[in-house]
């Protein structure tokens, strides 16, 4: 199926969803190839026969790459998206540094309108990834980082993070 003979489709009902969801599909998958095709011009290059693959956009908006190893991650933003990529670079830098289990920076690629995130992974699993037992298992250690985050000084945090301005970004 092409473009054309699919936004020509004409057919019975069933037939007609069939059509419609495949243009759909096909469209999905060339903003999906646009998307890459654009990105790898920012994503550094990799050794030997690593790759970067999408992993997602994330919840922001920004697209996700993971190194087919895992071994990093690539958080790419552009435009309006920038600034906050840039943020939670500075963020991400700052909190590596008091070594309690963050990503670490791998890489800042910031050019005219586009940055890109290079990170390291989290050390663990992923909760999104456990059962309810094992997520409920891993809640003591959960706790324990949070803990260890709000024992930091405040007065060594270089961010306003205060609720007041948490509330007012999530309305």
């Amino acid at each position: 199926y092409n473009y054309q003979m699919l936004k020509n489709a004409k057919g019975d009902g069933k037939e007609l969803k069939v059509r419609l969801l495949l243009l759909y599909l096909l469209s999905l998958y060339t903003k999906h190839m646009a998307n890459y095709l654009h990105d790898k011009a920012i994503l550094p290059k990799l050794p030997g026969n690593l790759e970067w693959e999408m992993i997602s956009h994330g919840e922001s908006g920004d697209r996700v790459y993971g190194r087919s190893d895992r071994a990093a991650f690539a958080k790419i933003a552009n435009d309006a998206r920038l600034d906050a990529l840039d943020a939670e670079f500075q963020r991400t830098q700052w909190l590596s540094a008091q070594q309690i289990g963050s990503p670490q920076i791998l890489e800042w690629i910031r050019k005219d309108d586009e940055g890109c995130l290079i990170t390291s992974p989290v050390p663990g699993v992923p909760a999104s990834e456990l059962s309810s037992t094992d997520l409920l298992k891993a809640w003591p250690s959960i706790a324990g980082k949070f803990h260890q985050l709000h024992q930091l000084p405040v007065d060594s945090c270089p961010f306003l993070r205060k609720v007041s301005y948490m509330a007012d970004i999530a309305a």
